[in-house]
């Protein structure tokens, strides 16, 4: 009877231990290349370009942009923006997503928002 007792406290508790895991690993994605990016950045429209064109230019200064300078027929617009809305770039992006206080480790010393690593919105 003790023998059978002691089996299957093995048994469970070797069960117990085979379910349990570390915590996982974070996966860093390999860097994008030139290509990938400019993939991912660039953007075909269907529509007229001057209605797209003016539409651009109302999110950008919704979001508070200061248009430098804009050449409506060669496409380009120089924006500045006094604003941070992040404090880690596109590169560790995967690893905020998956650690919740990166963000705090990245925060500027100098800054004193209290907004959870986050510049707020002037």
């Amino acid at each position: 009877m003790r023998s059978r007792i002691a089996a299957c406290a093995l048994v469970l508790t070797a069960l117990a231990a085979g379910c349990s895991s570390p915590r996982p690993r974070v996966y860093q994605p390999p860097p994008l290349t030139p290509a990938e990016r400019e993939e991912i950045q660039t953007r075909t429209l269907r529509g007229d370009y001057d209605a797209a064109f003016a539409s651009l230019i109302a999110v950008l200064q919704d979001e508070q942009w200061d248009l430098q300078d804009i050449k409506k027929e060669s496409g380009v617009i120089q924006a500045l923006t006094k604003r941070r809305t992040d404090v880690v770039g596109p590169g560790e992006d995967w690893r905020a997503d998956q650690d919740p206080k990166y963000r705090d480790t990245k925060k500027d010393p100098g800054d004193r928002s209290s907004t959870n690593g986050r510049a707020g919105r002037s």
